[in-house]
């Protein structure tokens, strides 16, 4: 093959697989961190996000482990959606919806819990700090 040719389908490949802004692989980092609530049904719960993984604290100290497989995202004004699709450790797949404002330093809500504002923290406003897993906050 030509080396023009080759260009050429390097670029169609590059721009039907890898060029799509809205389909990543990894969450980006400004989602890094711990997460809480103030909302007494999620007391003592946590999320803990990285870019390649979910971690969902459950409340007895028990956690989920979901690593991320791919992240869809949607911008609109202040707030960016973001479809997180992972698997947990037996191989299930996961779907978590995260509708993250910008505003006050950041927060979001998911997409299943209406009126629910979920809010960084770091180490002991978190309540958590001996459940920290991946070491980001």
């Amino acid at each position: 093959m030509n080396k023009k040719l080759r260009t050429l389908v390097l670029a169609i490949l590059l721009i039907f697989v890898g060029c799509n802004g809205n389909n990543l692989r990894l969450l980006p980092a400004e989602l890094s961190g711990i997460w809480t609530t103030d909302a007494p049904r999620y007391q003592g719960r946590f999320l803990e996000l990285s870019q390649a993984y979910v971690i969902i604290g459950v409340g007895d100290g028990s956690v989920d482990l979901q690593r991320i497989v791919h992240v869809e995202s949607v911008a609109s004004g202040n707030k960016t959606t973001y479809t997180v699709f992972s698997k947990d450790s037996d191989g299930m797949d996961a779907k978590l919806i995260i509708v993250f404002k910008h505003d006050n330093g950041g927060q979001f809500q998911l997409g299943n819990q209406s009126g629910i504002i979920w809010k960084k923290c770091i180490g002991e406003q978190c309540g958590i700090e001996d459940k920290l897993l991946l070491g980001v906050h």
